[in-house]
């Protein structure tokens, strides 16, 4: 007893690529959420190690807050 289906597009509906379809359209907005809580993260924590003396920690946290912000630059590019 064999489980193929048939040739190979059949095992990929189009219930399933609607639905890969409409997790590629929300992809943009979960980024713009997560890169948030980044933001947040590399404005808050630039403090604590200040306070701590521990001045590389700052330098690395003002790195990722400017690629966060070409991230999101390039990502709203490509959706508008």
């Amino acid at each position: 007893m064999s489980h193929r289906r048939g040739n190979g597009d059949s095992d990929f509906s189009d219930s399933r690529r609607a639905r890969i379809a409409n997790r590629k359209a929300l992809a943009p907005a979960l980024f713009l959420v997560s890169i948030g809580m980044l933001f947040y993260t590399a404005i808050v924590s630039p403090g604590y190690f200040a306070q701590k003396g521990q001045w590389i920690w700052v330098l690395i946290f003002g790195a990722l807050f400017a690629l966060a912000i070409i991230a999101v630059i390039r990502v709203l590019a490509s959706i508008y």
